[in-house]
């Protein structure tokens, strides 16, 4: 039997919530288990049907609310609003995803960004954030503010993957 360990570190604000903090942890980890699998040619469906058995996590892709992996872009976008990671099979890049990045007020003190700053002091010392759709691309990089194409919108090849 063979042992891996993984660590994730990630600084939490102190008044972040539960489920805040589990999406971070999984997207993270979600993240981080593509690479490890990557490396070591692991298959997906067995790694991942072992680590929804340990945890009570389920990230296994074949989950959708429709009971099956078809589902449409308004199907998606519910599945997204309720905290689950959502991808298509038609794109081409693996390990692809989107998640819903929930608004909040965000104020002048955890600004990490200048102009967000100057906006947030110029507003009572906070600025409100809307809510966001981010994607993690094939690259491992991520896109914050993404836009569906007509194509994206009319594909019923959309996944849901339930990461609670």
């Amino acid at each position: 039997m063979k042992t891996i360990e993984m660590k994730i570190r990630f600084n939490v604000p102190d008044d972040a919530d539960k489920d805040t903090v589990v999406k971070s942890a999984m997207t993270l980890f979600m993240m981080h288990f593509e690479e490890a699998k990557k490396a070591n040619n692991w298959d997906t469906d067995e790694i991942v049907d072992s680590i929804t058995k340990l945890t009570n996590v389920n990230i296994n892709p074949r989950f959708s609310l429709s009971g099956n992996t078809n589902l449409t872009f308004s199907q998606a976008l519910d599945a997204l609003k309720e905290g689950q990671l959502i991808t298509r099979s038609g794109w081409n890049g693996k390990n692809t995803f989107l998640w819903m990045k929930s608004g909040d007020k965000v104020s002048k003190d955890k600004c990490y960004d200048p102009v967000l700053k100057g906006i947030a002091e110029v507003q009572e010392g906070e600025v409100e954030c809307l809510p966001t759709i981010c994607m993690k691309t094939a690259d491992d990089k991520v896109v914050t503010g993404w836009i569906a194409s007509q194509a994206d919108m009319f594909a019923t090849d959309w996944i849901a993957i339930n990461i609670r």
